[in-house]
């Protein structure tokens, strides 16, 4: 059986990872049984979740796990589509994922009343509220990197001084 390593269930959920949950509703709609697991993003190809162990082989990030399901199984996910419509299908998904997340995890972790009121309550309850700006700012440079990916240096440059930029 396809193993499926994921975050798990957040804020009512499926995952805390979007891409986790492509993945999930990937291989049900293709109708294929598998378990899913914890996993551990130090471990995993890529240190990325979600990926897939299938038979021995282990694909990684949810695109080539599509592929994967596709070529194995025989499932066309764009049955029924004309050449235009798989290539805006393909252009939409590519935006949401190289552009949109990035923006999402910009307005949730950078914008730092946006990350008290949400995300911040919800992961870091457990720490001390004087502790928790601490620990968020030990991730600054992963904040920069996907502040830039998302585009908003030039959207919004409040968030950009916020995240340290010019």
């Amino acid at each position: 059986m396809l193993t499926l390593f994921r975050f798990g269930p957040f804020l009512g959920t499926p995952d805390a990872s979007p891409f986790v949950t492509k993945t999930m509703l990937l291989l049900e709609l293709a109708g294929v049984p598998y378990r899913a697991v914890e996993g551990n993003v130090f471990k995993a190809p890529q240190r990325m979740l979600p990926y897939i162990e299938d038979d021995g082989v282990t694909v990684a990030d949810s695109t080539f796990i599509r592929r994967h399901v596709e070529q194995k199984y025989g499932h066309d996910f764009d049955a029924g589509l004309i050449a235009e419509q798989k290539a805006t299908a393909w252009t939409i998904e590519r935006m949401c994922e190289d552009h949109l997340y990035f923006a999402l995890l910009d307005m949730r972790w950078i914008d730092r009343a946006n990350f008290e009121q949400g995300i911040g309550r919800a992961m870091f309850a457990a720490v001390p509220a004087p502790v928790r700006p601490i620990i968020k700012d030990a991730g600054a440079p992963l904040d920069r990197q996907a502040h830039a990916r998302a585009g908003a240096r030039t959207l919004c440059p409040a968030a950009d001084r916020r995240a340290g930029g010019a």
